[in-house]
C-alpha cells in the first residue's frame, strides 16, 4: 500500500523532485512517512487528530538511527533476519514519549 501511495503522489505532483508523500489521513488513523536519501522509510500509525510528524521521523533517523544503528559495530545486519536493535528501540521509545506520543504496538 505504501508504496503505491508514494507512486500515486509522485504522479500527481505538480513539480518533479518535491519530498513526495508525508501524510495519508483518513477517518480512523492517519499515517506518517519518511523516507531518507538512502531508501530507509519510516512510518508511523498514530490518530487521526495527530498533526503532521515529518520532523519527529526525520529526527528519528537522524538522531536515533544513524547513532544507535548505522554508527554502531556490534549491530550487524542481515536481510533475512527481522530488524531488532535494543538500542534503537529504547532510544526511540524514550524520544516518542517525550514527544507526548504513547507506544500502543510495534
Amino acid at each position: 500500500m505504501l508504496f503505491s501511495l508514494k507512486d500515486l503522489s509522485a504522479r500527481l505532483s505538480p513539480s518533479p523532485g518535491t519530498e513526495g508523500l508525508h501524510t495519508v489521513k483518513t477517518n480512523a488513523y492517519t499515517l506518517h512517512h519518511y523516507e531518507s536519501l538512502t531508501g530507509m522509510m519510516f512510518v508511523l500509525n498514530t490518530d487521526p487528530d495527530v498533526p503532521d510528524l515529518y520532523q519527529v521521523l526525520q529526527h528519528i533517523y537522524n538522531g536515533i538511527f544513524i547513532e544507535a544503528v548505522v554508527r554502531n559495530p556490534l549491530f550487524k545486519y542481515h536481510p533475512d533476519v527481522p530488524f531488532d536493535c535494543p538500542l534503537f528501540t529504547g532510544r526511540l521509545e524514550e524520544y516518542l514519549r517525550s514527544q507526548g506520543l504513547r507506544i500502543v504496538g510495534r
